[in-house]
């Protein structure tokens, strides 16, 4: 099964995912707007190519007898010898599992962000603004109020 041997574009897939991730972590904390569009693109790239990728082994182990899945992949490394190839899959994971904990962090990084943002709207549009946002239930609070002033 020679091609399950180069799951290499895939190894170097995902170090390109982590380091990309690693860079947009450092234009959330630093807010470059224009890098982390480009970065968003990029990333986007290169999670359909890891896609692709993993759908090809999948598709040779199945073609060869084994679950197309991560445990698939396992059980054919337990009945091959090769070290290096073992070593190279145990690389894989952890960049995949150290690229997992980028995108958490960096989500915690956007969450913090967007709330950031929200507050300072909030503050710049003062405190009757609310009434000028859709509620809900998609109406107004002015056209809730009034509502409930000719229902009532």
């Amino acid at each position: 099964m020679k091609t399950l041997v180069s799951f290499v574009l895939e190894a170097e897939l995902a170090n390109k995912l982590l380091s990309l991730l690693e860079s947009e972590q450092s234009a959330l904390m630093t807010f470059e707007v224009d890098a982390m569009e480009a970065l968003l693109e990029e990333k986007s790239l290169l999670l359909n190519n890891l896609s692709h990728c993993s759908k090809q082994r999948y598709q040779v182990l199945a073609d060869n007898g084994y679950e197309a899945s991560e445990s698939g992949m396992k059980n054919w490394l337990s009945k091959n010898p090769n070290t290096q190839l073992h070593t190279s899959w145990q690389s894989f994971q952890n960049t995949l599992s150290l690229s997992k904990e980028a995108n958490r962090v960096n989500g915690v990084l956007v969450t913090k962000q967007f709330n950031r943002n929200q507050q300072m709207l909030n503050a710049l549009q003062g405190p009757n603004a609310a009434t000028k946002f859709y509620g809900p239930n998609g109406q107004t609070a002015n056209s809730s109020a009034m509502r409930n002033g000719i229902v009532a």
